[in-house]
């Protein structure tokens, strides 16, 4: 199971460079899609620092504990351009609005294509 959750936390994390403008809209809105697809996914990936197959994620950095949609909705935001940023403080319920915005977000970008 560990080498799963690693595996998707790393996959969801590829689709789009944080440092890369995509070329185009075709590569960006794959990567909106792609994520959008785990905005429910609510398995729970815990970090272990001392476990070293989790030390190459990022998420891992700063996200001891982190779901899966909320990890997809923080790399959402990410590409949307939202001016709030996730905080490894974060209260379910502050995920919960936190993906309510990004949903918003991603429905009113939808609807510019």
């Amino acid at each position: 199971m560990l080498a799963a959750l690693t595996l998707a936390a790393a996959v969801l994390a590829a689709p789009v460079p944080k440092d890369a403008k995509p070329a185009g809209p075709a590569p960006r809105d794959r990567a909106l899609s792609f994520l959008a697809a785990f905005l429910d996914d609510g398995i729970v990936r815990e970090f272990d620092p001392d476990d070293k197959r989790s030390s190459d994620v990022s998420a891992a950095k700063l996200f001891r504990r982190i779901e899966v949609r909320d990890f997809a909705a923080m790399e959402l935001g990410r590409l949307l351009g939202l001016e709030a940023e996730p905080q490894p403080d974060w209260t379910d319920g502050d995920w919960a609005k936190y993906r309510a915005t990004v949903r918003e977000a991603l429905e009113r970008e939808q609807k510019k294509s």
